[in-house]
């Protein structure tokens, strides 16, 4: 039968963005406990919350979480940093950040694309970062392609290609306030709740290979 693995990965210490400590971590807390609480039966969870240095690490993880799978199984990614796009860059342009407050370096949708191409079975992207939606050509005035056209992959994003998307994070007398993203809380609200398949075949949360 099919197996379910995910990678989760987020990035909070920068070298040329701001930091965002801790929103990152706080979503990839809270994605791993709605993905392991809910009806997707992971066989592997893996969690990095202190980011990520180099293309090469995450290529690494990649494999370590999901070499094992094969064409019936789905691995989902998801990751929670800063994306860098403007206007002009076009597609190739578009960048997450890998860092882990030491080293830093930008990973584009050929890249990310190249990576997963390793992996057998569907791939299930999720990508919450500003200007995400540029990686697949979305939300930009631009003609920009989307590398990951195709039926192995789904990507959802947290923001069009000429969009930013919001964390809250702070200190009030000191004390650090918790951060996290709209776009991760409304991926947790949607599989945490209840249900699936109603009588009136009413989708709460579905994967590849569902019928929606």
């Amino acid at each position: 039968g099919r197996v379910n693995r995910a990678l989760l990965v987020g990035c909070d210490r920068f070298l040329s963005q701001p930091d965002t400590v801790p929103s990152s971590a706080n979503n990839v807390d809270k994605m791993a406990q709605a993905l392991s609480g809910g009806t997707l039966a992971l066989d592997t969870l893996v969690t990095r919350r202190d980011g990520v240095g180099s293309t090469g690490d995450l290529a690494g993880l990649i494999l370590d979480a999901f070499d094992d799978a094969d064409e019936d199984d789905v691995s989902i990614f998801y990751i929670s940093t800063h994306g860098v796009w403007r206007e002009g860059m076009g597609s190739s342009g578009m960048t997450l950040l890998l860092s882990d407050g030491t080293r830093e370096v930008g990973v584009t949708a050929t890249q990310l694309r190249t990576m997963f191409d390793q992996i057998r079975g569907r791939k299930v992207l999720l990508l919450d970062a500003c200007h995400a939606g540029a990686m697949i050509g979305k939300g930009v005035d631009e003609q920009l392609t989307n590398v990951f056209a195709g039926p192995e992959y789904i990507v959802i994003c947290s923001s069009g290609g000429a969009e930013q998307s919001w964390f809250w994070s702070g200190e009030i007398d000191g004390e650090r306030l918790a951060g996290a993203g709209y776009f991760s809380g409304a991926l947790v609200r949607g599989l945490s709740a209840e249900g699936g398949f109603g009588a009136d075949d009413h989708v709460t949360h579905a994967l590849p290979g569902d019928a929606v």
